[in-house]
């Protein structure tokens, strides 16, 4: 699964550069292009609601493919490339001594920690 949105990412991205390299012009890729690209499924016609608390930051699903709004996650939530995206003044980041930090982001298993420098 991780290799296959591996390789989906990179793909997408060089299409992406390859658009932008062919063109004398500015090219714009909209979302629905990379949604066709990336085989998305079609999004429902109504998002599930969020909760109505000061705690939710409304944030885009991860991903190419994401369709409808969910909270941002909090620190110390898990986080990577295919969760939720980390709350305003937080990144995600693997823990430091990681054996495999790149895997960890890959399958969500970093944390949402202060954006601070290290």
């Amino acid at each position: 699964m991780a290799a296959k949105v591996v390789c989906r990412s990179l793909t997408a991205v060089m299409f992406v550069c390859c658009l932008l390299k062919t063109s004398t012009t500015a090219t714009r890729v909209n979302s629905q292009d990379l949604r066709l690209l990336f085989e998305c499924p079609e999004c429902p016609s109504m998002c599930p609601a969020l909760p109505l608390s000061f705690e939710c930051e409304p944030v885009m699903e991860p991903g190419v493919c994401s369709c409808c709004p969910q909270c941002a996650r909090r620190k110390g939530d898990l986080c990577g490339l295919q969760t939720g995206r980390c709350a305003k003044g937080l990144a995600c980041r693997p823990l430091p001594g990681d054996p495999d930090p790149f895997r960890s982001l890959m399958e969500g298993k970093a944390y949402c920690i202060p954006d601070v420098l290290w």
